[in-house]
């Protein structure tokens, strides 16, 4: 057996024959990124200078106060190689021989990427054989990083084996890193390879690090549990010790912030189903927190980020409209990529087999490829992006899904029929599944999932009408409002793009227009040169799919009509004290600052609200607006007249109980959750027509809702507990406000 490597283990010390060391990274048989500024580091005596000398280029250094020094060399010249790289330092040198230049990729993520060409449990993935003999031939390198993370940031990188594969020794590579750059370089030629720092299991906030964390509100309360947890030393302590945030970034990631590479392909989501069916906004913006922040501290804001959006596994969803976590995850994926330049998304949700770690990586590594072939190394002609969603327009009983096809046409590819349900064993057999059909026989598309105005899913069918729409339709739909498309941990859609490219998974609510009332505050109560509300509003109806409608202060009477004849529904923002005259009280001591203008403004555009009987969300004091417009009377300040104190009621989160069957509980698909609280007043006497449909421990009235008209009033902001909190409950909030407001 013929192996070339090396073992690089940790140097905690300095070598017995010399002060300077390098990293195992830049051991023997590395390959290197050719670049105007290759960078390399190590370790020497603090204050004392090393040379490094690669291939007649050099460059000096001086080592800081924690013994680190760091070069970086024009190597952009230079022809591959092999080269010695040559460190001196004050007191010896370090050599380290086979040293050759080339592509340089990152590789990242969890199980499937870690996932090896061949493992005890699952033996080689499918097509091996073709890598197998070729190995020893391919100008291929990898690293393969050794690290359990850290609870601080390290630095060096200095456990982990440089491999030259041959027939044997490929069974170490990362299969989908292996076969993403043997696919680039049979185009692109020269030598490349990848260093793997992907750990299984891993969820996407254990590569953020410290400084982003506590940028977040949810992930820091996430990081202060988890240190509380650290120290009880019990068995659950431990290992939420283990999986903690920012550890991945601290052991794998930090040492490589200075690494020169071409680009990253990532493979990471799995264990993130457990922020649930709703989660798909919370992981897309957690994700886009990891690229930013991972460019920003490698100094390479366009740094290419390439990665899979996760493969199916398990069993199908067993009704329409079930819960799912994963597609949830893949839904975040795809929507991440809608907003993070320079990243790119590989669809690959056919590959899976019923257990997670299917043995396709060939196929996930060649759809990679595509990607960094048309994007970084600029080939034309490849079709590289799979069909996306872009609208969904609701025509009668029949909901209209358009997509972006990238010049490749839709087509429907053969509905299948079966899958592999197991993965655990060397090939000789390959027992299959049957897959039960859910649309009907006459449906050209598989796949697609309708949701109804009164809330209930089906199955549904679909047919391609033009090169990049879509007809969902489903028996018993009068008015859709939620389409979604293969969802479930593992499904069988069969819409492709010519090209051969599978449609991603996508969940799709038609859009409203939701009118937003302005929130000016009491200073501003004349005539200001500014229209205000809080941002948090707007934020929450778009990420939701909704269009946003602020409405200003100015108008008559005939003008709201107008104006609220052109919206969908109505959302009452939040701000000061409402004047209690105007539910017949007199006026508290306690009362807080009243603006009459606003009081005013608001009860105008409520009145053309219910003249147009037009759903109303109040939030607030539009929950009390609600209350007070339609008849009732509100606590002018609880921690002086409400009989039950047990909660400040004002910059804290407290539980609330839910009234089940309520649309509150229907929209956000709970009955016990915790909320924010803003607020020092509350409903006291609910008006006539309306309903108690949430609590707080103490009594104090958290939402209502009318039994005759559209409207329902939250106490609490559910638009701060998405946008500010990550809340994944309050995104179904906001995507069902139909459901919400019965529209």
């Amino acid at each position: 057996m013929k192996i070339r490597l090396m073992l690089a283990l940790a140097l905690s010390a300095f070598a017995a024959s010399a002060a300077v060391s390098l990293p195992g990274l830049f051991g023997d048989h590395a390959l290197l990124q050719r670049d105007k500024t290759t960078a390399i580091w190590g370790q020497e005596t603090p204050g004392k200078e090393v040379t490094v000398s690669l291939g007649g280029v050099s460059a000096k250094a001086k080592a800081g106060s924690d013994g680190w020094w760091l070069v970086k060399l024009d190597t952009s010249a230079l022809p591959d190689g092999p080269f010695d790289l040559v460190v001196e330092g004050t007191e010896g040198k370090v050599v380290s021989h086979d040293v050759v230049l080339g592509e340089l990729w990152l590789a990242g993520g969890q199980s499937n990427m870690a996932f090896k060409m061949k493992s005890a449990s699952y033996g080689w993935i499918f097509g091996a054989e073709q890598y197998r003999a070729e190995a020893a031939s391919r100008p291929i390198r990898f690293f393969r990083a050794r690290s359990s993370g850290g609870n601080e940031p390290v630095k060096g990188m200095a456990k982990g084996t440089w491999y030259v594969p041959d027939a044997d020794s490929i069974t170490n590579a990362s299969a989908v890193a292996y076969c993403f750059v043997d696919a680039v370089q049979k185009k692109i030629g020269g030598r490349i390879g990848f260093i793997d720092i992907a750990v299984g299991g891993s969820r996407v906030w254990q590569w953020l690090s410290r400084e982003t964390v506590l940028s977040n509100p949810a992930l820091r309360q996430e990081m202060e549990e988890q240190d509380a947890a650290a120290k009880l030393n019990t068995k659950e302590g431990n290992w939420r010790a283990r999986k903690r945030i920012y550890r991945l970034y601290n052991g794998l990631f930090h040492p490589l912030k200075d690494l020169s590479c071409r680009g990253i392909v990532w493979y990471q989501g799995c264990n993130d189903y457990e922020l649930g069916d709703a989660g798909a906004e919370v992981y897309a913006k957690w994700f886009k927190m990891q690229v930013e922040s991972w460019r920003k501290d490698m100094q390479k804001p366009d740094l290419p980020f390439y990665y899979c959006q996760l493969a199916g596994y398990s069993r199908p969803i067993s009704s329409p409209g079930a819960p799912d976590g994963t597609s949830a995850v893949r839904e975040g994926q795809r929507r991440a990529w809608r907003r993070i330049p320079n990243a790119e998304m590989a669809v690959i949700l056919q590959t899976g087999e019923a257990e997670c770690h299917g043995r396709d990586k060939k196929t996930v590594g060649e759809r990679l490829a595509r990607i960094a072939l048309a994007r970084t190394y600029g080939q034309k002609g490849i079709v590289y992006r799979a069909p996306d969603f872009r609208t969904l327009k609701v025509e009668g009983s029949d909901a209209i899904v358009t997509f972006e096809t990238f010049g490749s046409p839709l087509v429907a590819h053969p509905i299948q029929t079966e899958y592999s349900i197991d993965a655990k064993h060397d090939g000789s057999k390959n027992p299959k599944r049957k897959i039960e059909q859910r649309s009907t026989a006459a449906s050209q598309l598989e796949g697609f999932e309708i949701r109804d105005a009164d809330g209930t899913w089906h199955w549904a069918d679909a047919e391609i009408t033009g090169p990049s729409t879509v007809r969902v339709h489903a028996a018993g739909v009068t008015k859709p409002m939620v389409v979604r498309y293969n969802w479930g941990i593992i499904a069988f859609g069969n819409l492709y793009s010519e090209a051969g490219l599978p449609a991603s998974t996508f969940y799709a609510v038609k859009p409203l227009v939701v009118g937003i009332s302005e929130s000016f505050p009491e200073e501003q109560k004349g005539k200001s040169s500014k229209i205000q509300v809080n941002t948090d509003y707007a934020e929450a109806l778009s990420r939701a799919g909704h269009l946003p409608v602020v409405i200003p202060r100015y108008g008559s009477d005939e003008q709201f009509d107008a104006i609220v004849s052109r919206l969908d529904a109505l959302v009452m923002t939040g701000g000061e004290d409402f004047d209690p005259a105007l539910y017949g009280a007199k006026r508290s001591p306690k009362l807080g600052g009243v603006n009459a203008p606003r009081d005013d403004f608001d009860l105008r555009l409520l009145a053309a609200a219910r003249r147009r009987r037009l759903p109303v969300l109040g939030i607030c004091r539009g929950c009390q607006l609600l209350n007070i417009g339609f008849g009732g009377t509100l606590w002018q300040d609880l921690p002086s007249e409400f009989p039950g104190k047990d909660i400040q009621h004002r910059n804290v989160h407290h539980p609330v109980q839910i009234v089940p069957g309520s649309r509150l509980a229907l929209a956000i698909g709970t009955t016990n959750t915790v909320v924010n609280s803003y607020h020092h007043q509350a409903a006291q006497k609910v008006a006539p027509g309306f309903r108690v449909t949430a609590t707080a421990p103490d009594g104090v009235i958290e939402a209502i809702e009318s039994e005759q008209y559209p409207a329902v009033g939250l106490q609490f902001h559910p638009e701060k507990l998405f946008c500010g909190e990550d809340r994944p409950l309050f995104t179904r909030l906001f995507e069902n406000l139909f459901y919400l407001l019965g529209k």
